[in-house]
């Protein structure tokens, strides 16, 4: 039986819409010039579209396979 939980009311102040807000949203990160390796790479490439099983299935969902998703590296400055 699954049980409900009820959620507070979340606390709105301001005049600004929740459009302006996301147009003005940015996520900064740094970032470093080094080189990153097939070995750095393929654990990403696997985790977003990796076989981990015999039967096929990806890691991630596809609704069945119903809709084909690809995974692309795109790199520049390559060693080898």
């Amino acid at each position: 039986m699954l049980k409900e939980i009820k959620l507070t009311v979340p606390e709105v102040s301001g005049d600004t819409t929740i459009e302006e807000n996301i147009a003005k949203r940015r996520s900064i990160r740094p970032y470093s010039n080094t080189s990153l390796s097939l070995k750095d790479v393929s654990p990403l490439l696997w985790a977003a579209q990796g076989i981990p099983s015999n039967i096929g299935f990806r890691t991630a969902s596809s609704a069945g396979t119903l809709h084909l998703l690809e995974a692309y590296l795109v790199a520049g400055q390559t060693d080898g």
